[in-house]
């Protein structure tokens, strides 16, 4: 049993709704019938059921504003976002650290899966949506036909057969949606395991930079971390606007976006690769040691030769590595930046442009409000770090930002199972249209048809909006 939602005039009740055979049966007094009603919810005053004095004819006659829910639109923004995520996370390098090898692995892999949905997923959506597109245009052209014959029982056979022409190509979607749910499932599963791994190695990475740092990352991880994610979410706010992405909003979109993530400053990347060169060299070093030690020992040398041929290898090294080295030291004398500087009148215009374009309300423009707080909060917190903090706090928003990717795949698995929901609200119209073909309650069916006609409606200004 379940509550559901109905609307009369400008009240709203609640309708307890049971399984009878497989069919809903709706109760209201002793009057009961079976079939499908698509519920709607509104504000209003709900009150229990046995108050109700009207026959559920009467309520399933006066109920047209029905709706779908927003599914489809959302998956078209939330899908041009998740691309201008993936893009930046494509453009940035990997972080590396030369004690965890594998930390650079994983983030390989994890980018390979994100190639994955950008090549063979993100144009499965473009696709649903164009079908999606087909079927409002054909039930556009199949609708006078529809009307006359509800109206005037004129031509039954060409009635049956755009039902189900229409019914077919409802079907159809709905199978490539289910599809497309469990492609995004699997990739969803892959990126999991790849994300146990990669939180291992950031643990590991962590410990070791830890003996290097100041501890100033580790007090301020979570006032850090909170701050992306209010970024993420301001973000995502605006994406989720009515048509805020469309081709002009877009372009304006990505420029907010690259605007809002962490622009590693190039002086601070060039001096972790610096700083992993000179640990690289070190370790080149101690090895080339242990070999010259090795070679001297079984060639039956004393100690002080033995001493003499690891001096020789050391200093090669060191000869032919000297800038190198010498780069490596450096950046244990300075502080760093980890983003570059925001320029504060470059986001205002950007995010004027925007809000022009969108026309947002105040409610709206808060989120851009607080996305330009956010940033500098962000920055200010990652100013003046030594080399290993710089790389502690790389790897921490690299670990968040990978995370965000999944959570991505997340929303998008279950927006894509509202848009199936919404497919069977439509499906469910079109086989009782098809069922009481021959009714005698003509008003029943222009019902029907009203509704189908104004949910196909409300699909096609989502196609639209996508």
């Amino acid at each position: 049993m379940c509550d559901e939602i109905l609307t009369l005039g400008c009240t709203t009740f609640t309708i307890k709704t049971v399984k009878n055979n497989s069919e809903e049966v709706y109760g209201m007094k002793n009057k009961i019938m079976t079939g499908f009603l698509i519920t709607s919810i509104v504000t209003g005053a709900t009150i229990p059921i046995n108050t109700l004095a009207m026959p559920i004819v009467q309520a399933e006659t006066k109920q047209d504003n029905i709706d779908i829910s927003s599914a489809l639109r959302k998956i078209g923004a939330h899908s041009k976002l998740t691309q201008t995520f993936i893009d930046g996370a494509l453009a940035s390098p990997n972080v590396q650290l030369e004690e965890v090898p594998s930390l650079n692995t994983t983030q390989f892999l994890i980018k390979q899966d994100m190639k994955e949905w950008s090549s063979e997923l993100y144009p499965k959506l473009i696709l649903l949506n164009s079908k999606s597109k087909g079927f409002a245009t054909k039930f556009n052209s199949y609708y006078p036909t529809l009307k006359r014959f509800v109206d005037n029982k004129e031509d039954k056979e060409g009635f049956l057969d755009r039902l189900e022409v229409l019914q077919d190509m409802t079907i159809t979607n709905q199978e490539n949606v289910q599809r497309q749910i469990n492609e995004l499932t699997d990739l969803k599963l892959q990126v999991d395991k790849k994300l146990k791994n990669l939180d291992t190695d950031v643990i590991k990475a962590q410990s070791v930079l830890s003996s290097e740092g100041t501890g100033k990352i580790d007090k301020l991880k979570n006032e850090m971390l909170n701050t992306k994610k209010s970024i993420q979410n301001d973000l995502q706010q605006i994406a989720l606007l009515p048509g805020a992405l469309n081709e002009q909003g877009l372009k304006v979109f990505q420029e907010i976006y690259s605007l809002s993530k962490d622009i590693i400053e190039p002086a601070a990347q060039t001096a972790v690769v610096a700083y992993n060169k000179g640990k690289e060299i070190n370790n080149a070093i101690v090895e080339a040691e242990k070999k010259a030690e090795q070679e001297a020992t079984e060639k039956g040398k004393s100690a002080i030769e033995i001493e003499v041929a690891k001096k020789e290898a050391r200093e090669t090294i060191e000869k032919s590595k000297k800038g190198e080295i010498a780069a490596a030291a450096v950046t244990k004398t300075k502080e760093y930046d980890l983003m570059k500087v925001i320029d504060p009148e470059k986001i205002k215009k950007t995010y004027s442009t925007f809000a022009e374009i969108n026309k947002l309300t105040a409610e709206q423009r808060a989120h851009l409000d607080d996305l330009e707080k956010q940033n500098q909060k962000l920055y200010d917190l990652t100013t003046k770090l030594t080399v290993a903090d710089l790389q502690k706090s790389m790897i921490l928003f690299m670990q968040n930002d990978l995370h965000t990717f999944a959570n991505q795949v997340d929303g998008e698995i279950e927006l894509m199972k509202r848009y199936k929901e919404d497919l069977n609200l439509i499906n469910n119209s079109i086989t009782k249209l098809s069922t009481e073909v021959d009714t005698n309650n003509t008003q029943s069916q222009k019902d029907t048809l009203r509704r189908l006609k104004n949910v196909t409606n409300q699909l096609e200004e989502q196609v639209n909006k996508f």
